[in-house]
């Protein structure tokens, strides 16, 4: 809120609502800022694909408009978004990764300020836009990273200028992740024996997961592991995945497609798998140790500055690492549960919904007011957690 004047006025512009890291963020952070001062007036999707969180946003009271699109790059939708921004007199457009910082930035209103939330490391598909929206991220007032990786890259690749760009860490509602179903209750519907190791993978069918790398790890794991499961959780993770292949028969793994059991998941798995080739910040390896639940991943983004090497391994991006750690991390399972017990503390301090809440209304205000502090960037827990 600015001195002496009418509070701030926030929009929040999305690509999209489906399931994502970034949709869920977004949606935690308007559970948070819900009833305060900077709580967002309205929240434009840029899609019909408004759910899965498209009816818990409008739960939360706040209005939400959709912008259908009907192909791609469309001065139609930049008008049309351009009159919802002025109708809802927006001082600040908080715009949700590539996609929306594009149209936020060509459509925003006279005196408004936009925000660009880029929350991955790697530039967006198609010639096209490789080429136009670095360029308009760069005409930003200030750009939102998730990761010490994301950072330097929309610095570099986007040549944002240092003092505008702020580290804000991903935000995990840790009472909800803790107060999950009955334990054991994934495992008794899947018919998995309570002895039985069960590594999870939970994520979606994007090209930056590498999900062919996972299957990889799977095949390579039961052949060597009779008593192993895999469980596969996500949007493009149902059965259709193996149809067709050699893992369709196999009864250790069971591929679930999209899941709203997150919490009960991850406390019935022994351990998390993650095969990306590229991450700022993944939620899941977060909710993972705020759940108590070692990890093995591949060594990309941030993972290294937020996962100890007690509580799990990071690896080359190669089935033969991943399969080794797996098989490690399941022989000490009690011990790296136990390391996993004692972080879950710190995640649960430094990576709270609220936490992320403080630091982007932080960024808001900063941008309102016209503070440009050179060199400098929003303080974070994130650089104490090692």
């Amino acid at each position: 809120m600015r001195d002496g004047q009418r509070p701030t006025r926030v929009v929040v512009v999305v690509s999209h609502l489906g399931l994502g890291g970034a949709e869920r963020q977004t949606l935690d952070l308007l559970r948070a800022l819900r009833g305060s001062a900077w709580a967002p007036v309205g929240v434009v999707c840029l899609s019909d694909k408004s759910e899965a969180h498209g009816a818990a946003i409008q739960a939360l009271g706040y209005p939400l408009s959709i912008v259908s699109r009907s192909r791609g790059f469309e001065v139609g939708r930049i008008v049309q978004l351009h009159r919802l921004l002025r109708a809802q007199a927006a001082d600040v457009i908080h715009a949700i990764n590539w996609f929306a910082s594009g149209y936020a930035i060509l459509a925003r209103p006279r005196g408004a300020r936009v925000i660009s939330s880029i929350r991955n490391s790697h530039l967006p598909a198609g010639t096209l836009r490789r080429l136009m929206l670095p360029r308009l991220v760069r005409r930003s007032d200030g750009v939102l990273v998730n990761s010490e990786r994301g950072r330097q890259f929309v610095r570099d690749a986007c040549r944002v200028p240092s003092e505008r760009i702020a580290l804000v860490p991903n935000g995990i509602d840790v009472q909800r992740l803790q107060g999950g179903g009955a334990p054991g209750a994934v495992r008794q519907e899947l018919g998995i024996p309570a002895a039985a190791p069960v590594v999870l993978y939970v994520g979606r069918n994007a090209r930056v997961k590498n999900i062919p790398l996972l299957l990889g790890v799977v095949s390579s794991l039961l052949a060597s592991a009779a008593d192993v499961r895999f469980v596969l959780a996500g949007d493009g993770l149902g059965p259709d995945l193996v149809a067709g292949t050699p893992l369709a028969a196999e009864r250790r793994l069971f591929c679930l497609g999209p899941r709203s059991d997150v919490p009960s998941l991850l406390g019935d798995a022994t351990v998390l798998v993650l095969t990306s080739d590229n991450e700022g910040m993944p939620n899941v390896v977060l909710e993972a140790l705020a759940c108590r639940l070692p990890v093995v991943a591949t060594d990309v983004g941030d993972i290294a500055r937020m996962l100890p090497d007690t509580c799990g391994v990071l690896v080359p991006g190669d089935v033969g690492a991943l399969s080794a750690a797996l098989l490690q991390v399941i022989a000490r399972a009690p011990a790296y549960r136990r390391a996993a017990g004692e972080y879950a503390v710190t995640i649960a301090d430094t990576f709270s919904s609220q936490a992320m809440a403080t630091r982007t209304v932080d960024l808001w205000r900063r941008v309102t007011q016209d503070v440009v502090q050179t060199a400098t960037r929003l303080a974070t827990p994130l650089d104490r957690v090692h």
